[in-house]
Protein backbone atom coordinates (compact mmCIF):
# COMPACT_ATOMS: atom_id res chain seq x y z
CA UNK A 1 0.00 0.00 0.00
CA UNK A 2 1.38 3.41 -0.93
CA UNK A 3 0.75 6.42 1.33
CA UNK A 4 1.66 9.99 0.57
CA UNK A 5 3.29 11.97 3.35
CA UNK A 6 0.16 13.91 4.39
CA UNK A 7 -1.83 10.70 4.84
CA UNK A 8 1.05 9.19 6.81
CA UNK A 9 1.08 12.21 9.11
CA UNK A 10 -2.63 11.86 9.76
CA UNK A 11 -2.27 8.15 10.44
CA UNK A 12 0.59 8.81 12.83
CA UNK A 13 -1.85 10.53 15.17
CA UNK A 14 -3.30 7.10 15.93
CA UNK A 15 -1.68 4.43 18.02
CA UNK A 16 0.15 1.20 17.47
CA UNK A 17 3.39 0.02 15.93
CA UNK A 18 2.31 0.71 12.34
CA UNK A 19 1.68 4.38 13.12
CA UNK A 20 5.01 4.67 14.94
CA UNK A 21 6.85 3.27 11.92
CA UNK A 22 5.07 5.65 9.53
CA UNK A 23 5.79 8.62 11.80
CA UNK A 24 9.45 7.72 12.11
CA UNK A 25 9.88 7.15 8.38
CA UNK A 26 8.14 10.43 7.57
CA UNK A 27 10.26 12.42 10.00
CA UNK A 28 13.45 11.17 8.33
CA UNK A 29 12.47 13.12 5.19
CA UNK A 30 13.49 16.62 6.30
CA UNK A 31 11.98 18.53 3.36
CA UNK A 32 8.66 16.67 3.53
CA UNK A 33 8.55 17.33 7.27
CA UNK A 34 9.04 21.07 6.61
CA UNK A 35 6.21 20.99 4.07
CA UNK A 36 3.95 19.32 6.62
CA UNK A 37 4.78 21.94 9.26
CA UNK A 38 4.12 24.73 6.76
CA UNK A 39 0.73 23.21 5.93
CA UNK A 40 -0.16 23.80 9.60
CA UNK A 41 1.12 27.41 9.36
CA UNK A 42 4.13 26.66 11.58
CA UNK A 43 7.20 28.82 11.07
CA UNK A 44 10.11 27.11 9.35
CA UNK A 45 13.52 28.31 8.25
CA UNK A 46 13.85 29.28 4.57
CA UNK A 47 15.21 26.35 2.63
CA UNK A 48 15.71 24.80 -0.75
CA UNK A 49 16.12 21.18 -1.78
CA UNK A 50 18.68 20.30 -4.43
CA UNK A 51 18.91 16.99 -6.27
CA UNK A 52 22.24 15.49 -7.35
CA UNK A 53 21.06 14.60 -10.86
CA UNK A 54 20.86 17.85 -12.75
CA UNK A 55 22.47 20.02 -10.07
CA UNK A 56 24.93 22.52 -11.48
CA UNK A 57 27.52 23.68 -8.90
CA UNK A 58 27.63 27.04 -10.68
CA UNK A 59 24.11 27.65 -9.29
CA UNK A 60 25.39 27.39 -5.71
CA UNK A 61 26.20 31.05 -5.20
CA UNK A 62 22.74 32.20 -6.34
CA UNK A 63 20.95 29.57 -4.25
CA UNK A 64 22.98 30.28 -1.12
CA UNK A 65 22.67 34.06 -1.56
CA UNK A 66 18.89 33.74 -1.78
CA UNK A 67 18.89 31.87 1.55
CA UNK A 68 21.05 34.37 3.53
CA UNK A 69 24.63 34.00 2.32
CA UNK A 70 25.42 31.15 4.69
CA UNK A 71 23.50 27.89 4.92
CA UNK A 72 23.42 24.64 6.80
CA UNK A 73 23.52 21.67 4.43
CA UNK A 74 21.71 18.47 5.41
CA UNK A 75 21.11 15.21 3.59
CA UNK A 76 17.33 15.00 3.11
CA UNK A 77 16.90 11.52 4.54
CA UNK A 78 20.17 10.48 6.16
CA UNK A 79 20.28 11.15 9.88
CA UNK A 80 21.71 14.43 11.09
CA UNK A 81 24.97 14.82 9.16
CA UNK A 82 25.35 18.49 8.31
CA UNK A 83 27.82 21.23 7.57
CA UNK A 84 27.85 25.01 7.17
CA UNK A 85 28.80 26.52 3.82
CA UNK A 86 28.95 30.04 2.42
CA UNK A 87 28.66 31.54 -1.08
CA UNK A 88 32.10 30.37 -2.13
CA UNK A 89 31.50 26.68 -1.45
CA UNK A 90 29.22 24.52 -3.60
CA UNK A 91 27.46 22.02 -1.28
CA UNK A 92 28.46 19.02 -3.40
CA UNK A 93 30.15 17.20 -0.51
CA UNK A 94 26.72 16.57 1.02
CA UNK A 95 25.78 14.35 -1.93
CA UNK A 96 28.00 11.61 -0.50
CA UNK A 97 25.25 11.04 2.11
CA UNK A 98 22.11 11.44 -0.02
CA UNK A 99 21.00 12.27 -3.57
CA UNK A 100 18.70 14.99 -2.18
CA UNK A 101 20.21 17.73 -0.02
CA UNK A 102 18.42 20.38 2.02
CA UNK A 103 19.94 23.86 2.27
CA UNK A 104 18.58 25.99 5.12
CA UNK A 105 19.31 29.61 6.00
CA UNK A 106 21.94 29.78 8.73
CA UNK A 107 20.62 30.97 12.09
CA UNK A 108 23.17 32.14 14.63
CA UNK A 109 22.55 31.21 18.22
CA UNK A 110 22.56 28.35 20.66
CA UNK A 111 21.11 24.96 19.85
CA UNK A 112 19.46 22.79 22.46
CA UNK A 113 18.48 19.15 22.46
CA UNK A 114 15.96 17.84 24.97
CA UNK A 115 14.13 14.60 25.44
CA UNK A 116 10.42 14.71 26.26
CA UNK A 117 8.66 11.88 28.02
CA UNK A 118 5.01 12.22 29.05
CA UNK A 119 5.22 15.99 28.58
CA UNK A 120 8.26 16.36 30.83
CA UNK A 121 11.74 17.41 29.69
CA UNK A 122 14.50 15.01 30.81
Amino acid sequence: MSLDFAKAAVLSAGSGAECAVISSAGAMKKYKTKQLWQSYQLAVVNCQIIVKDGFNPEQSEDIISSLSGAVIVKPDSEGSSMSRVNNAEPPVQAFKFDNKVLLESWISGLEYTAQLLNGQAH
